[in-house]
């Protein structure tokens, strides 16, 4: 069984990338992709892993831990969308303050 089996399509071209990164510095730590559970749904996921080499310096297998980020990446989404509430809201409060201060008959400096 390889990590490739659970990959969202999505997912497989930085799989690949990364793991011809992993097999030449002998490891990868955070790698996030996307896997596919049974019944459809996707599962986001962090990758670590370590090469385990022959004596003659060839790749045998890894040794991975994959942990599930779900409430993370949830998380990170919410966190992004406050964000750019809050930079909409400055942009919006900055042009209504100016409409005012034209209404008013106060000029910009």
């Amino acid at each position: 069984m390889t990590i490739a089996q659970f990959l969202a399509p999505y997912s497989q071209e930085l799989f690949d990338r990364t793991f011809v990164i992993f097999k030449s510095q002998g490891w990868v730590k955070d790698v996030e992709l996307d896997f596919v559970r049974k019944d459809g749904s996707v599962l986001p996921v962090s990758v670590t892993a370590a090469a385990v080499m022959s004596p003659y310096g060839e790749f045998i297998m890894s040794r991975s831990t994959v942990s599930e980020i779900t409430e993370r990446k949830q998380a990170e989404t919410e966190l992004q969308a406050r964000q750019e509430e809050l930079i909409g809201g400055q942009c919006c409060a900055g042009q209504s303050g100016k409409a005012q201060g034209r209404i008013s008959g106060q000029h910009e400096p």
